[in-house]
């Protein structure tokens, strides 16, 4: 017997989670689903209890009862017992009974819940329960899972459309829209939007629903445009469904009336942190003396998420709670506060990572800029309001982690902004000069450099600042060198190094001689090249940075390629490709991919070739970056000579398919290329465990057989078997096994 509530909607996807569930709820007697409001734990347990062999299933649905004796005497009514209505004589009633008992919404009953499920569990052994909750009830033998939301492949992968459009987000938001506005189909060109708003929403299924719903009225660009400031529109005009489920806001007020007056302070003060947070940060910005237990309770709740990490512990909230918090910071009068404790914590930070950037400590500084970058934007965001001082000074410190990792436009946007509020309140600091030159000259935006370097140069030869000084005449140098004056370019680098040397300064040093280098290599003198790689391959072993040594090794693979040293520019690309592709350096990467390129030409490989030129260039379309037309002139010449003689639509192939790489497959791919003594397989872009999944797709063993072998999940093998048909650029496994196959790659 099974008394269960009516679907409602198709149930979209979630084939893992489904498999996953019944899986444990076959192993224990007390499953909890939790999770974060509007994620789909109520549909979920349904389709699990109506999955269940077992005859007896008894639905009970708390969210509408207050009464601590309700949940007992919900369940006693619904398993037909009605007269048993304290859970000791609902025990007995149940004693000799099987099935399955779903306690639905237990979470502001959470202790009447625990109880029952307790008394049941003793007195019942064949009886199982599956609960729902935003909290876990604590009873001894419970199983706590975890809802996420819908699956959602990662948009920085550049996954292609039909993966897009296979996944479990999209597909649920599609179905929704179409409810909604009859005939309604996404174009391959929507993809990528539909995709960023159910990022934008965590793919979780209620803010994806009541989204969807305005579709009739929005396009997807607009609805995309509006989420990207306000969570408000999700609003549901139906006035069908839970009070609570009727909008978004409604549905985490639910929660939020729940916590301790003490709890939501701390909700709505971890609320400004973006992208996530740690114990330390948190103590500090929430003003909180006992954080841990706080956020213990909070991730209880599922209003914070305990993120997987290595290190010391992380938390972040889901966008939707995130948007909820703050407004409810806004109305508590304190935000202000919050966010200056949240604005001077992250210029410490950020000065701190600058202090170290240039050591062996790189790795880490570059790695913990990215995981707290979106909390530096949020500093910068509030700063430049409200302490434009903090701001240039945030900003200067971040000036060279934006170049290393390739947030070109980012930071020009916002030094430039810092350096209209410095100008308007007096002379501009010189490393916002500094910061904007060096990122302004990756972008080969010559003139705006120049703009910049006349300001540092008059202001830094009036303050007596040879430091800054230094920079600029070196800055200015390159500059000189890349529009073709020669001379003057000798005379810039010759100051600089003249005064990096009486500040003793070596990493300036380094840099000039990285300059000379280059202009030798353009006059053609190698000797000359030479004899300025040599110090500052040096330089950056002393210095001890990885990024530094990266450079070094990439100015030594340009001059053996001018040399004809095919070894030594093989061997010097596997240095620099290892180190600046785990920099994160878009930017010298992309140099690296196109000194690749000319080696596989240089060897016969003209399709590998054309595959890294098109990788380069989605480095460089990653960062907003442009070659200047010197190198341009540079890649031309080599892209001429890889499609000599190669067929249009294998060049063109060839060149798409590197454009759909992302970082870590076009270092991969390329270090197969380069360590290759003779013509590297398709494989070669593939990752050691993909390959592994290539050989078995290509022999015909089924995605389940090749999880138990290789040991992983069959949601694993899916997503290895999806890089590698994106990788290889094929859809289907014949088309695998032929392009792993000798004839394939020839």
């Amino acid at each position: 017997m099974s008394r269960l509530p009516s679907a409602g909607a198709e149930f979209v996807g979630r084939r893992r989670e489904l498999a996953e569930g019944r899986r444990l709820l076959a192993a224990s007697r007390l499953l909890t689903l939790t999770g974060a409001a509007g994620v789909g734990k109520t549909r979920l347990g349904i389709e699990l209890a109506r999955r269940e062999p077992t005859a007896d299933v008894w639905y009970v649905e708390l969210a509408s009862l207050r009464d601590a004796r309700g949940p007992a005497r919900a369940t006693a009514t619904a398993v037909g017992l009605a007269e048993r209505r304290e859970p000791d004589e609902l025990a007995q009633g149940l004693s000799e009974r099987s099935g399955l008992v779903v306690l639905d919404n237990c979470e502001h009953l959470v202790e009447p819940s625990a109880i029952l499920t307790s008394t049941l569990l003793r007195g019942c052994p064949q009886l199982r329960i599956l609960t729902t909750s935003r909290e876990p009830l604590g009873v001894p033998g419970e199983v706590v899972w975890q809802v996420q939301g819908l699956d959602l492949p990662d948009l920085d992968h550049r996954p292609g459309p039909r993966r897009l459009r296979g996944s479990d987000a999209v597909t649920f938001f599609a179905r929704s829209a179409s409810r909604r506005l009859p005939g309604f189909t996404i174009g391959d060109q929507q993809l990528t939007t539909v995709a960023s708003i159910c990022r934008r929403l965590d793919s979780n299924p209620l803010a994806l629903e009541l989204a969807a719903a305005r579709i009739a009225h929005l396009t997807l660009e607009e609805l995309e445009r509006l989420l990207a400031g306000s969570f408000q529109i999700l609003a549901s005009p139906a006035r069908a469904g839970a009070g609570r489920h009727r909008s978004l806001w409604a549905a985490i007020d639910w929660s939020h009336d729940l916590l301790t007056e003490r709890d939501r302070a701390l909700f709505r003060r971890l609320a400004v942190f973006r992208g996530g947070f740690d114990l330390e940060a948190a103590a500090v910005v929430a003003d909180s003396s006992d954080v841990l237990a706080g956020i213990a309770r909070l991730v209880d709740k599922s209003l914070v998420v305990s993120l997987a990490t290595a290190g010391e512990p992380r938390y972040r909230m889901l966008e939707t709670l995130r948007e909820y918090g703050l407004s409810r910071l806004r109305d508590s009068g304190d935000e202000s506060q919050v966010r200056a404790r949240h604005a001077v914590w992250f210029l410490a930070v950020g000065e701190r990572l600058q202090a170290i950037l240039h050591g062996d400590q790189m790795l880490a500084v570059v790695e913990r800029f990215e995981l707290e970058h979106d909390n530096f934007r949020a500093a910068l965001d509030w700063a430049m309001e409200h302490d434009p001082a903090a701001a240039a000074r945030l900003a200067s410190a971040l000036g060279e982690l934006w170049t290393q990792r390739g947030y070109l436009s980012e930071g020009r946007e916002r030094l430039d902004r810092c350096l209209q509020a410095a100008a308007n309140a007096g002379e501009p600091p010189f490393p916002l000069l500094l910061a904007a030159a060096n990122l302004a000259l990756r972008q080969s935006d010559f003139a705006g450099c120049r703009r910049y370097l006349h300001q540092l140069k008059t202001g830094a030869s009036k303050a007596g600042d040879r430091f800054a000084l230094a920079h600029a005449h070196d800055l200015l140098g390159r500059i000189a060198f890349e529009e073709g004056d020669l001379d003057a370019a000798d005379d810039e680098l010759a100051n600089a190094m003249r005064l990096f040397q009486e500040i003793g300064h070596p990493g300036g040093q380094g840099r000039v001689h990285w300059h000379r280098n280059m202009l030798a290599i353009h006059r053609g003198d190698l000797g000359a090249s030479s004899r300025h790689l040599e110090p500052l391959l040096a330089i950056s072993n002393a210095m001890g940075s990885p990024w530094a040594v990266g450079h070094a090794h990439l100015g030594l693979a340009q001059l053996d390629l001018d040399r004809r040293d095919h070894d030594g520019l093989a061997n010097h690309l596997l240095i620099a490709l290892r180190l600046l592709g785990a920099a994160g350096d878009r930017w010298a990467v992309g140099i690296g991919l196109r000194l690749t390129a000319a080696l596989a030409v240089e060897r016969g490989l003209k399709e590998h070739g054309l595959v890294l030129l098109g990788a380069a260039d989605a480095m460089d379309e990653a960062i907003g970056g442009r070659q200047a037309p010197r190198m341009s002139q540079i890649i031309a010449r080599w892209q001429e000579r890889a499609c000599q003689g190669t067929p249009v639509v294998v060049a063109t192939s060839a060149k798409a398919r590197g454009l759909r790489m992302a970082l870590s497959d076009a270092v991969e791919f390329a270090l197969g290329v380069a360590g290759a003594e003779s013509e590297p397989s398709a494989a070669a872009s593939l990752t050691r465990r993909e390959a592994e999944v290539a050989r078995l797709m290509a022999a015909g063993v089924t995605d389940r057989q090749i999880g138990e072998r290789l040991g992983v999940s069959i949601r694993t093998v899916e997503k290895h078997a999806e890089n590698v048909r994106s990788k290889l650029g094929v859809e289907s496994r014949s088309a695998v096994a032929e392009a792993l196959s000798p004839v394939g790659n020839t």
